[in-house]
């Protein structure tokens, strides 16, 4: 039904695939609708904030109406419905909105722990959609020409992309539900005024500083290895730097990824050896280290060799 029309192909390329603003900006909206029902959840469970229930329950009613008309359009635009409803985050979808729907027609009753705990499991969905995205520009390296500040030069061909940690992703946005949650206790404990509000915005703007700088941080911070150099993206919220660095410039690669959590989430750190101090670079957080340092030595000798052959 309407499958490879130009509005299908424009919802599936939106909705499945990441490499476009239209996707990332939905993705972002997304997610900030997870954080804010997630945020709410713990209040179900304090009794003082009783008074406060129905309108609580008003915003989990409408979010979940909008989860659920993204999961209709991803299903709809799919190109494989039924592989994508028994796909892990489909089922996820599923589980995260069908309890809030069941309850808001008085089918099933939500005030329960269990079913107040399986709202949490939205945060999965915010797992994958980070996962999705960096998955989006991996798997593309081959046809990928430009990514934020990053341009691929004539004659350059991209060997790989060093990306930051997905799990680490998600630890980093600790302090955002606790600044919201802190935002959405305040609304609810105080008469509503002016000090009030403004008492209230501050760790709401709080956590949207912190979200907007992790998001972008592990989003456009990246390295490109390519055959003639390495670029690595630093982005901010105001702006991005890209430092382009030659191999025959690069003096040392030095990885590291001591500790328990690197261990098991195999990540690490990066520092690359310029020569100048002032150039000195660290990239931390880093996803798959093993085989992105095997990569990343193995193309830095390859560089090295070719530059002193050519010398010679």
């Amino acid at each position: 039904m309407l499958k490879n029309t130009k509005i299908w192909k424009l919802f599936n390329k939106i909705f499945h695939y990441n490499d476009n603003k239209a996707s990332i900006l939905l993705d972002g909206f997304i997610a900030i609708l997870i954080i804010v029902t997630v945020a709410i959840t713990p209040l179900f469970f304090i009794d003082y904030f009783s008074d406060s229930y129905p309108i609580l329950h008003t915003i989990e009613f409408y979010t979940a109406i909008i989860f659920t008309i993204e999961y209709i359009i991803r299903l709809w635009s799919s190109e494989n419905r039924l592989r994508y409803i028994f796909s892990f985050s489909g089922i996820i979808d599923i589980i995260a909105i069908g309890p809030l729907l069941l309850s808001h027609y008085g089918i099933i009753n939500t005030s329960i722990p269990l079913l107040l705990t399986i709202r949490l499991i939205r945060i999965i969905k915010l797992f994958f959609i980070y996962k999705n995205e960096r998955d989006s520009i991996a798997n593309n390296i081959s046809t990928l020409t430009s990514h934020g500040e990053f341009e691929k030069g004539d004659n350059e061909e991209i060997i790989g992309i060093i990306q930051k940690h997905p799990i680490i992703f998600f630890f980093s946005l600790l302090p955002v539900f606790f600044f919201t949650t802190l935002s959405i206790i305040v609304f609810t404990i105080f008469t509503y005024n002016t000090i009030s509000i403004i008492i209230a915005l501050l760790p709401l703007l709080i956590a949207v500083v912190i979200f907007s700088k992790n998001w972008i941080d592990f989003h456009y911070d990246i390295i490109y290895i390519t055959n003639k150099r390495l670029v690595i993206s630093d982005a901010h919220i105001f702006g991005s730097d890209i430092i382009t660095t030659p191999f025959p410039a690069i003096k040392e690669i030095h990885p590291s990824a001591f500790g328990i959590v690197n261990f098991f989430l195999n990540s690490g750190t990066f520092h690359i050896d310029t020569g100048a101090k002032e150039h000195a670079i660290t990239f931390s957080n880093v996803a798959n280290m093993k085989k992105m340092k095997a990569l990343l030595l193995k193309t830095y000798t390859n560089q090295q060799q070719a530059y002193t052959t050519t010398l010679s």
